[in-house]
């Protein structure tokens, strides 16, 4: 029997029940009545076992396995102990000493983590539990974990006490449950319906998630990434911050982005992805901000795609290094969002035939661009950012539009043509002239100041666009009768 120290027992006053092993029980009162008068102990007789294993301890009874302590140096934890235990339970504070742990992966038999077990691990940034059926996770399980970046649960019911989730104090951690599961609160994300950790060859962790379809999703990735990286074979898509915390220099194995098919929102940002990338024939869609803030990507280049391929709202943006972007022959983007490819170093881009829909800026605060080209004979759409807004192809600082637009020879005037309303502002004269009209109607404006506002405005922005088209300026052809006609219908359709 160990020796029992006084001080120890008068400050453990909330302990009234102490386990012993068979045949203490007797010892152990004898011991404790000399310490604690004022206290009443009830000392019952168990069978159980604490066992040790390269500096893991645990507690082993017959209601299962609970890991009381880690060591001290551990960076991985794949859920099983070396002599091949799997612990049921993991104790309060049981890896709290652990500050170089950077990835956990609990085991199938594991479903109860308890209070503090993880508080204070400095470098955690993945945790998944493989428990299918139940998950219980005490308070304050993760706190202090000032790097957690994902936690992923199979469970399909899961039970939070005090309903704790620390997602709020972390930014852009993710917590992800099975889809359809029970007992989760509403900030866990029912994503997909299986998550395990993946370690590869370099001793880079990832969190995956897998769906009844078979697709194969990229949910997050530990920071210690650097040199080439391979996605896990079959890797259908990346989902939003997976490469939120990796900003060492990186490269994607070519082999990965073939057989990629979406790169989800916010996937790539902030990250340290670096280099000439190519975006694969595979790949249809590159969501909001996918690779904002990538300070190290130099080119892009669009492979041919098998089907569609957008590039959406500010996918590129902000990324300062990045002066060449490449859509090879038959490449299939049909849309450029808002603000694509703003704070590049981009000079001279040329845009496939398949561009149908170009967006209001698309290359703002892009202080080296100087030409535009669109290669197909039919213009694509101009979609505005509001009503009266004049429409913006790139920004300098102050200066609006300071580029030339190339279009194919011949073509230029068709392109004046069908764009001059919506660099205006609006979609058409029409358009124009019903806003005009409608804000009229609170302003009190006559019909005549209406009708000379609109050939103003025209005659004031009409050879910006033809200058932007390496056009000559002309008189404004828009005359005063055409704008006053459709005022006047206007008011006759109001006064109906």
């Amino acid at each position: 029997m160990p020796a029992i120290n006084s001080k120890s027992i008068m400050y453990s006053i909330s302990v009234v029940r102490l386990r012993v092993k068979e045949g203490y029980k007797d010892a152990y009162e004898a011991m404790l009545n000399k310490f604690t008068d004022q206290l009443e102990f009830k000392v019952v007789e168990d069978d159980f076992e604490v066992c040790h294993v390269d500096d893991y301890e645990y507690f082993k009874e017959n209601e299962g396995i609970t890991l009381m302590k880690a060591p001290v140096g551990l960076r991985y934890f794949y859920g099983e102990l070396p002599d091949g235990t799997k612990p049921t339970a993991i104790a309060n504070r049981a890896f709290s000493r652990c500050k170089d742990l950077v990835a956990v992966q609990l085991s199938d038999e594991t479903q109860e983590i308890l209070t503090g077990a993880f508080d204070g691990c400095d470098d955690l940034e993945k945790l998944v539990c493989l428990s299918k059926e139940y998950i219980f996770v005490s308070d304050g399980v993760l706190d202090n974990c000032p790097k957690l970046a994902c936690v992923a649960f199979n469970a399909a019911e899961g039970e939070f006490e005090n309903e704790y989730v620390p997602s709020n104090t972390l930014k852009n951690c993710r917590f992800y449950c099975p889809d359809g599961a029970s007992g989760y609160s509403n900030t866990i994300s029912d994503y997909v319906d299986d998550y395990d950790l993946y370690v590869d060859d370099n001793g880079v962790g990832a969190v995956y998630g897998y769906d009844q379809n078979g697709y194969i999703y990229l949910l997050s990735v530990t920071s210690d990434v650097s040199g080439e990286y391979t996605f896990k074979e079959g890797t259908d898509l990346v989902a939003p911050y997976a490469f939120a915390s990796c900003k060492n220099e990186f490269t994607i194995d070519p082999v990965s982005w073939n057989y990629l098919g979406y790169v989800d929102q916010y996937g790539f940002a902030e990250s340290g992805l670096s280099g000439d990338m190519t975006i694969h024939k595979n790949t249809m869609l590159i969501g909001d901000h996918a690779f904002l803030k990538c300070a190290n990507i130099t080119s892009v280049t669009f492979d041919s795609p098998d089907t569609y391929n957008l590039v959406l709202e500010q996918a590129f943006a902000y990324c300062p290094s990045l002066k060449t972007v490449t859509f090879n022959e038959d490449t299939n983007v049909t849309a450029v969002l808002s603000g694509a490819f703003i704070g590049t170093a981009i000079e001279h881009i040329v845009f496939p035939p398949t561009v149908t829909s170009f967006y209001y800026g698309v290359f703002g605060e892009c202080p080296y661009l100087k030409t535009i080209e669109f290669t197909s004979k039919t213009p694509p759409e101009l979609v505005l950012f509001s009503d009266g807004t004049t429409f913006q192809f790139s920004t300098n600082g102050d200066t609006i539009n300071d580029v030339r637009i190339i279009v194919p020879e011949g073509c230029a005037e068709t392109y004046y043509n069908s764009w001059i309303y919506r660099y205006i502002g609006y979609t058409s004269l029409q358009d124009w002239c019903s806003n005009v009209f409608l804000s009229s109607l609170w302003s009190g404006t006559t019909l005549e100041e209406c009708t000379q506002q609109v050939v103003n405005k025209y005659a004031q922005e009409h050879n910006g666009l033809r200058k932007l088209l390496g056009l000559e300026e002309t008189e404004s052809e828009l005359d005063y009768d055409t704008v006053y006609t459709i005022m006047k219908s206007l008011e006759e359709w109001f006064s109906w």
